[in-house]
């Protein structure tokens, strides 16, 4: 998902970099090297918000099953009734 998210980035801003030098009327011999910087440039970016995103996630998760299995150790069961105590319901 780190890879996609950076292919991506790098993907927008090389198409959006080419459209603004067609436009603009750029040279080829100018834009095609600046639409590569920014491609570059995005692929970076990408990665790193992706990296980011995916520990933000991860924390998320791995926090979430820490409490479900906190909680489920905590609830009381039948063998924990070490008193004895026989409740009648009804009769």
């Amino acid at each position: 998902m780190i890879r996609l998210f950076g292919s991506i980035c790098g993907l927008i801003v090389f198409s959006s970099t080419i459209l603004v030098g067609l436009v603009t009327g750029a040279e080829p011999g100018v834009l095609i090297p600046r639409a590569v910087q920014g491609m570059l440039g995005g692929v970076a970016l990408g990665l790193a918000a992706g990296w980011i995103g995916m520990h933000i996630i991860r924390d998320g998760t791995v926090k979430n099953d820490a409490e479900e299995q906190a909680s489920h150790d905590e609830k009381p069961s039948a063998a924990d009734d070490h008193h004895g105590d026989v409740t009648v319901v009804g009769g």
